[in-house]
């Protein structure tokens, strides 16, 4: 194999990245970044590296103050690199393949409440366009766990209000899947599609269902904004969308629903992921001991 093509070797792992397993635009853009950042400390081919390189760069970005948890993710980015470029025969070795990544330690997610969505949706006014979208953007969000990136990619063809169910195209793992929706939130989107968005569309001939008020498809970027300035003004912090979608797995296995068909709603590819939003769910966690340690029952 030519030097040229085994310097090229990150556009070739890029490639193989989106063409087997599907990775998303946003998944590239950050393992492009990682590798870039990564091949201007190294200081020579990144086919030169040995496991020395790897743990001093590691361990400089540590002493830097980024976070084991991203450290851990750039870490990903390299190993995958290099395990392609060993499969491929662009590198004999790989120098990341005895490496351990820096233990991560995960904070307390704190997601929002019932009682807090029901104060949110009680502050936002039945009449002005944006109004409708907001209020239908916070029942799918809470009331069907779609993930940020699905619910602003969502298509009117997509939503199906007669037998209350959406459609959730090519989500992460690029599989799609079907999402019940609660009669609330079927109402809500209904609402809005009825009464705000032909206000908003103007002479704007968009297929999506969840647009800005030029009729624009609204972007990650504006539905973290929409929601967290809400959040701001109504509860006095920011809530991002994952926490909708982080109370949405909490609150429906608290509620009695099974692990597994909760785990399909949301589209984890398995089950422990599913679980992990549980693990820092404190209101659950105190339940469970009241419940059962012998000094937490009450007399």
């Amino acid at each position: 194999m030519s030097s040229r093509n085994k310097e090229d070797m990150v556009s070739q792992f890029l490639a193989y990245m989106a063409g087997e397993y599907g990775a998303s635009a946003h998944t590239l853009a950050a393992y492009e970044s990682d590798l870039a950042q990564y091949r201007a400390a190294l200081g020579k081919p990144l086919r030169a590296a040995t496991s020395d390189d790897v743990r001093t760069y590691v361990a400089d970005l540590l002493n830097l103050g980024i976070s084991p948890r991203s450290c851990r993710r750039k870490l990903s980015a390299l190993r995958g690199l290099y395990r392609f470029a060993f499969a491929e025969g662009i590198m004999a070795q790989n120098p990341t393949k005895l490496l351990r990544a820096p233990k991560a330690y995960k904070a307390v997610v704190r997601p929002i409440t019932t009682d807090e969505v029901d104060r949110l949706l009680a502050s936002v006014g039945t009449v002005r366009p944006l109004d409708l979208r907001d209020r239908a953007l916070v029942y799918a969000m809470y009331g069907s766990g779609f993930r940020a990136s699905e619910v602003v990619g969502l298509q009117l063809r997509d939503i199906d209000l007669v037998h209350s169910i959406a459609k959730v195209r090519l989500g992460k793992g690029q599989k799609d899947r079907l999402v019940p929706l609660n009669q609330h939130e079927s109402a809500a989107i209904g609402d809005y599609l009825e009464r705000g968005r032909p206000k908003l569309t103007g002479n704007q001939d968009s297929d999506f269902a969840f647009i800005g008020r030029h009729g624009e498809q609204i972007t990650r970027q504006r539905l973290w904004q929409i929601v967290t300035a809400l959040s701001c003004r109504v509860l006095g912090r920011l809530v991002s969308p994952h926490k909708y979608r982080h109370a949405f797995v909490a609150d429906s296995v608290n509620g009695g629903a099974e692990i597994r068909v909760v785990q399909n709603m949301v589209g984890h590819t398995s089950v422990l992921t599913t679980m992990e939003y549980m693990h820092s769910d404190i209101n659950r966690i105190r339940a469970e001991y009241l419940n059962c340690h012998p000094r937490g029952k009450e007399l």
